[in-house]
């Protein structure tokens, strides 16, 4: 809240209604845990940019590492 109160746009923060560690926190309950290679195919389902590397999983010249 600190961050925001410095460095976020005021009229974006008046539009939200809340901080957003409270609109983070009102959220929580709506995630879902999900493991890494799921994510890993989720994030790279539908895009051609996809290659499997020694090192992780480059999607879009992005590298996502799996544990």
């Amino acid at each position: 809240d600190d961050y925001s109160a410095y460095f976020m746009n005021n009229k974006w923060l008046d539009r939200l209604g809340a901080t957003p560690k409270e609109s983070f926190e009102a959220k929580i309950s709506d995630a879902i845990s999900i493991d890494e290679l799921s994510l890993s195919m989720y994030l790279g389902g539908e895009l051609k940019l996809r290659k499997v590397l020694n090192k992780g999983l480059s999607l879009n010249g992005t590298l996502f590492y799996n544990p």
